[in-house]
């Protein structure tokens, strides 16, 4: 009985020994106006890079605010016939339960404000009427 256990011991050493990834995958770049860096190990030592950097490519065009050309800048802006997908109306749902938890709290529509105050994208505007 001990050397069975000491022997499936020694192979399970041996299997993840060589079947683990060693060296993690690591991906950075940028999206929603700031930084990213990702570590990762994936034990059939997948690289995922292409579609994790695709994933945030797609909400960063959905709903950043520091992207132009986002879903949500040309809405702010006042497009019209702007198509909606699935990561917006994601967002808009969970913004308008928890403005209705919050008892209006929590309020989406603040944007111009927060532009107003230098957090948002359009601070570099608010910069330029200063002077």
């Amino acid at each position: 009985m001990k050397k069975s256990l000491y022997l499936l011991g020694f192979f399970n050493f041996i299997s993840l020994s060589f079947c683990a990834q060693q060296d993690p995958i690591f991906i950075e770049g940028e999206t929603q106006g700031t930084t990213y860096h990702i570590n990762y190990y994936d034990s059939l030592n997948r690289d995922l890079s292409s579609e994790i950097i695709q994933l945030l490519t797609d909400f960063d065009q959905s709903v950043s605010t520091y992207n132009p050309s986002s879903i949500i800048s040309r809405i702010n802006r006042g497009e019209k016939n702007v198509i909606v997908d699935a990561y917006f109306t994601s967002c808009f749902k969970q913004a308008k339960e928890i403005w209705k938890n919050t008892k209006g709290t929590f309020d989406p529509t603040v944007y111009p404000l927060v532009n107003a105050w230098g957090f948002g994208p359009g601070k570099k505007d608010l910069l330029n009427l200063k002077k």
